[in-house]
C-alpha cells in the first residue's frame, strides 16, 4: 500500500482525502477558475475530492457528454448510452504524487457510467500519464485540428457557423495534432472482455513524452478562405 513521506508525514492518500459527489454549479466554478482551459463543458456527473482535516475542495473531476456525440459510439450504437467522456480534471498543486490517480479510481468507483473515453493534448506536453497510471487503455490519437481566434481569443469552431459569423473579421487559425485517446471500461470483468471485443479501436502501446513546437498563428482575412474543421469521429 502507498505510504506518503515528507510534508505530510507517513500516511496514506485514503488518511488525507475523500471523494463525493459536487454540485454541478460548484464544479462548474472550480473548472472556470482553476482548470488549464478554463472553459465550460457538459456535464452530467462532477465529484470533488476534499482534504478530510479542513473540508476544503481541492479538485475536481467532471464526466458529461463529447463535443461530437459520435465518439460515444467506440463500442457500437448499442453502447452509447453506457459511454461518456472524462472531460475536466483538476486537482492542486500542493497535494502528493499520485494523488490524480486516487481521484480518479474513486470518482469512478461512485460513477454509474462502463465506458470512459479521455484525452490527453500533445500540443501543450500532455500524453497521458496519469491514465496510463490509472489502466487506462491507449488508442490512438483523434483527428488534427485547427484552434481558432478570434480578435485574439480563442474560440471553438462552431462559432464560425453561426448567426453572428459575419462580424468576426480577424480571424486567426493553428494546425494542431490529434490529441491522444484513452478509453476506460468501469465494469466487472465479465462485462470488460464484452466491450473489449465490441471496441472499434486498437489498443496501442503508451505513447511517450515528445517535444512541443510553437506554433504560427495563420491570418485570414475571410471567412470563404476558410475551411471549417471535419467533426467525424476521431
Amino acid at each position: 500500500m502507498k505510504i506518503l513521506k515528507g510534508n505530510f508525514g507517513e500516511c496514506r492518500l485514503k488518511d488525507l482525502y475523500y471523494v463525493k459527489s459536487l454540485p454541478k454549479k460548484t464544479a462548474e466554478y472550480f473548472i472556470l477558475t482553476f482548470h488549464y482551459l478554463h472553459r465550460k463543458c457538459q456535464i452530467m456527473y462532477s465529484y470533488g475530492l476534499f482534504e478530510k482535516i479542513s473540508q476544503r475542495c481541492v479538485g475536481c473531476i467532471t464526466f458529461g457528454l463529447p463535443a461530437s456525440p459520435d465518439m460515444l459510439r467506440l463500442c457500437g450504437e448499442e453502447e452509447i448510452k453506457h459511454a461518456l467522456e472524462l472531460n475536466r480534471l483538476w486537482v492542486e498543486d500542493s497535494t502528493p504524487k499520485n494523488t490524480e490517480t486516487f481521484f480518479i479510481s474513486r470518482a469512478l468507483k461512485f460513477l454509474p457510467i462502463e465506458i470512459i473515453i479521455s484525452y490527453a493534448d500533445p500540443n501543450i506536453g500532455h500524453y497521458g500519464c496519469i491514465y496510463q497510471a490509472s489502466n487506462f487503455l491507449y488508442t490512438g490519437r483523434g483527428a488534427s485540428t485547427n484552434r481558432i481566434f478570434i480578435n485574439e481569443k480563442e474560440k471553438h469552431s462552431r462559432h464560425l457557423n453561426d448567426s453572428f459569423s459575419k462580424k468576426y473579421k480577424n480571424i486567426t487559425k493553428v494546425k494542431e495534432k490529434g490529441k491522444h485517446r484513452y478509453v476506460y471500461f468501469n465494469a466487472i470483468k465479465p462485462r470488460k472482455k464484452e466491450l473489449l471485443k465490441k471496441l472499434k479501436w486498437k489498443i496501442l502501446p503508451y505513447p511517450k513524452p515528445e517535444k512541443i513546437k510553437k506554433k504560427k498563428k495563420i491570418h485570414i482575412k475571410t471567412l470563404e478562405s476558410f475551411q471549417i474543421p471535419s467533426n467525424k469521429p476521431c
